[in-house]
């Protein structure tokens, strides 16, 4: 059986690779695991925090898949987005990771999210970058 992960951070590019990872999921008949990895500073309240948000949008991506009948499960991670992602695809083995092109970061500036630029050339699988907002690019 295929294995995916979904890495989802909540922002309308991430929803994107939600909906693409669902279709994929049905005609691959694989499984989805839906990461979600949470950034936190020295306090360890910033690290409760950090993993409570982090736990919330795993189960906001997860929520989409099911929603059309795809079972997804969730993990959650705290560190380096990139390294998270990395590190659970050697751990865990899957086939696929399926993510968005650009995060929540404000800046509009860069083509490509640091994030999904470090999965892209640092991964020992497939990489999937899908781009939110259709035709219109935003």
């Amino acid at each position: 059986m295929h294995r995916f992960l979904l890495a989802y951070d909540g922002s309308e590019s991430a929803r994107q690779a939600a909906v693409t990872a669902t279709d994929m999921a049905k005609k691959y008949r694989a499984a989805v695991t839906v990461i979600s990895v949470g950034e936190f500073g020295a306090a360890e309240e910033a690290r409760a925090d950090a993993e409570r948000r982090a736990r919330r949008l795993a189960e906001e991506g997860a929520a989409i898949l099911q929603r059309e009948g795809v079972a997804a499960t969730t993990t959650v991670r705290l560190g380096d987005p990139a390294s998270e992602i990395l590190r659970a695809v050697i751990e865990e083995g899957y086939h696929l990771i399926i993510t968005g092109h650009r995060g929540m970061t404000p800046s509009r500036i860069w083509v490509l999210g640091s994030v999904a630029l470090k999965v892209i050339n640092y991964a020992s699988c497939p990489v999937l970058v899908v781009r939110g907002g259709g035709l219109t690019g935003s």
